[in-house]
């Protein structure tokens, strides 16, 4: 693989902690890397020929790399110069001790890359999950020489131009898929990369570097043609059938099941599929065991509902739904949801207050995960008053109408549970007075 690397051309010149030495004409950027033995500070200019350095050193010499031995004559003496590319090393006298002291400093002038032209590779055989991108165009790999504090060759430093690719695609935001740009920033760009296959038909685009808006220089830039996405996503949703009794227990309330609920439930399953998603596939199991499952339902619509109400007599009952869509090329990653559905369970009062305050006005069960119920009031003498089969109703203290005068009354109460338990209950009540 052939890498890519924008040219920059290269001027290196000495620098101490003691010592300021600065750019003082000129856009420039200070890119010393934090570890940079072998040149004590680095400045990238915008343009070499308007850069002007100056240093606070008193006698200051210049020397241009190689030209560093001590018979060597220093290009300049001035606490002013302008470079010229090649090295550079700066020496002086400390004021108190007169000793020599040299130090390393790399100015880089900036000039474009050399990229040509970008496109998708069609040879790259997964487009369904990553995409490779194919840069055409010749770049030189930037290198400046490393001094030492003696003068000779350190090896060569490399300061990273980075480029950032883009491209539109999509993301689920507030319920729904909504135009999306996504980067990927690349310390080098070779000849071949790859990014996320996109969502949705876009072009790419590449662009850098970093330091180009710092200098006031236009950052290059390629794109390709459109590219017409067939990657597809979905972000399935469970919204549950509202129920909202106040005396059922676990009660669903109308959004996405993530604990125990009352059941039966009934609940919609919505894909929310990407634009190409053509297919879907649910399938609906009931965990039998840590490893063996049932498979309840399979579905291939967009969007479903589906009954839950199976548990065990100590169990609660728990569903997977394993959910993927696709098209004719490509599928989505299966994604797994869960339901579980309370075990039963039926709580009586023996009071009730029917004043019309708010509070207690009507005898009814605390419950959770019924199938079957029906309760039956009688007075003292054992004469049926009231009865009713819905649990999530009760008996507000009136027989025919008229108010039910205080005292004992009598219940008996037949029910079933999802879990398949039965329960027959039979007491008193205490109807308070008005």
């Amino acid at each position: 693989m052939r890498r890519i690397i924008a040219l920059l051309s290269i001027v290196i010149i000495a620098v101490t902690c003691f010592s300021q030495v600065n750019v003082t004409q000129g856009a420039f950027v200070d890119v010393t890397p934090e570890y940079s033995a072998g040149a004590d500070k680095v400045f990238l200019v915008a343009d070499i020929n308007a850069a002007e350095l100056t240093t606070t050193v008193t006698n200051p010499q210049w020397y241009l790399y190689p030209e560093t031995e001590e018979t060597a004559s220093p290009v300049s003496n001035q606490a002013v110069i302008y470079p010229e590319q090649g090295t550079y090393l700066l020496r002086y006298k400390l004021p108190e001790t007169q000793r020599d002291t040299q130090f390393v400093v790399a100015v880089i002038a900036y000039t474009p890359s050399q990229l040509e032209s970008m496109s998708v590779s069609v040879t790259q055989p997964d487009e369904c999950s990553k995409l490779q991108l194919h840069v055409e165009g010749s770049v030189d790999d930037y290198n400046y020489q490393k001094i030492s504090h003696e003068g000779t060759a350190a090896g060569m430093g490399t300061i990273t131009r980075q480029y950032t690719v883009g491209y539109n695609t999509l993301a689920f935001v507030n319920g729904q898929w909504q135009d999306s740009v996504a980067t990927q920033e690349l310390d080098y760009v070779d000849t071949e990369f790859f990014v996320d296959a996109p969502l949705r038909d876009t072009e790419f685009w590449l662009v850098g570097d970093q330091y180009a808006e710092q200098l006031g220089v236009d950052k290059d830039s390629i794109v390709t043609e459109e590219y017409n996405a067939i990657a597809v996503d979905f972000s399935p949703q469970m919204v549950v059938t509202r129920r909202d009794a106040r005396n059922e227990k676990l009660s669903p309330d109308s959004m996405t099941v993530t604990t125990a609920a009352s059941g039966p439930a009934e609940i919609e399953f919505r894909a929310n599929p990407t634009p190409k998603a053509l297919y879907y596939d649910w399938q609906i199991f009931y965990r039998e065991s840590s490893n063996d499952s049932t498979l309840l339902a399979q579905r291939s619509d967009e969007n479903h509902r589906y009954t839950f109400s199976r548990a065990e007599n100590e169990t609660p009952g728990r569903y997977y739904i394993y959910a993927s869509v696709s098209n004719d090329i490509c599928n989505s990653d299966t994604k797994v949801l869960s339901v579980v559905i309370g075990t039963s369970d039926l709580q009586v009062p023996n009071v009730f207050t029917p004043n019309g305050d708010g509070q207690n006005d009507e005898f009814r069960i605390a419950y959770q995960s019924l199938t079957e119920f029906q309760c039956v009031i009688f007075n003292r003498w054992g004469r049926k008053i009231y009865q009713w089969s819905d649990p999530t109703k009760g008996w507000d203290g009136t027989i025919n109408g008229k108010d039910a005068a205080p005292g004992t009354y009598f219940y008996i109460i037949k029910a079933r549970g999802t879990d398949g338990k039965k329960y027959k209950k039979a007491g008193d009540i205490n109807l308070i007075g008005r």
